[in-house]
């Protein structure tokens, strides 16, 4: 497990940055069919994966606060997919952009929310 999350959160840590540091050329790699760009949000989003790639790498270094990091991450990840599951059914999105939100969004998503239950504290 902590490989998986050191690994996820490697990734979420580089897309922020790249989100962060250079908006307009995370936009043109990956939300270009979304209109058009706004480089205050897209910085926004930068910081938001950026805290849940620094989250997910503390917890796969500390045990003991693993659970609400990973709690935490999988809100914003979850809410995140929500966003994309209502532009896809909404039409504001192409249908055919369900396999890469699949892959880049609801994947991760679902990974981190069943390590978050796993790793939830017994009762």
């Amino acid at each position: 497990m902590k490989s998986l999350l050191l690994l996820i959160g490697i990734i979420a840590n580089a897309a922020g940055l790249l989100a962060f540091v250079a908006p307009l050329q995370f936009f043109d790699w990956f939300a270009d069919y979304t209109g058009e760009p706004n480089p205050h949000l897209i910085r926004d989003v930068g910081a938001a994966y950026i805290t849940v790639g620094v989250s997910l790498l503390l917890a796969a270094q500390v045990r003991r606060f693993r659970f609400p990091l990973l709690l935490s991450s999988a809100v914003f990840l979850s809410l995140h997919a929500v966003g994309h599951i209502l532009d896809l059914i909404t039409g504001q999105v192409a249908l055919s952009h369900l396999i890469v939100d699949t892959l880049q969004i609801f994947g991760p998503a679902l990974l981190v929310i069943y390590l978050a239950i796993r790793n939830r504290p017994a009762q």
